[in-house]
């Protein structure tokens, strides 16, 4: 997940960083259905890159960002359970 305090504020690009380093060290990519390179929110509201000292975590409020989190995360407990199910196939065939 990355966090971007305006909208165009590098949050595919950071993504598709972390992504090229997992591929790289041969780990399963996790992508969420909205963000298609993982998951995103912004810091600011709206986006709009407007500083506000309430509330504290704004990322909070940014339903989208939240959202794309949470199917993220529900993505990542999938992939750990079909990893798990497959070593335990494997183990039996030995």
């Amino acid at each position: 997940m990355a966090i971007s305090f305006f909208r165009g504020g590098g949050i595919e690009t950071t993504l598709s960083s972390i992504n090229l380093f997992f591929l790289a060290q041969q780990m399963i990519v996790a992508t969420g259905a909205l963000y298609q390179l993982g998951a995103g929110a912004y810091s600011s509201l709206e986006g709009k890159g407007k500083f506000e000292k309430e509330p504290r975590h704004i990322v909070l409020e940014d339903d989208y960002g939240t959202l794309s989190a949470r199917i993220l995360i529900d993505r990542v407990v999938e992939l750990a359970l079909i990893v798990k199910a497959g070593q335990a196939s494997l183990q039996k065939k030995s």
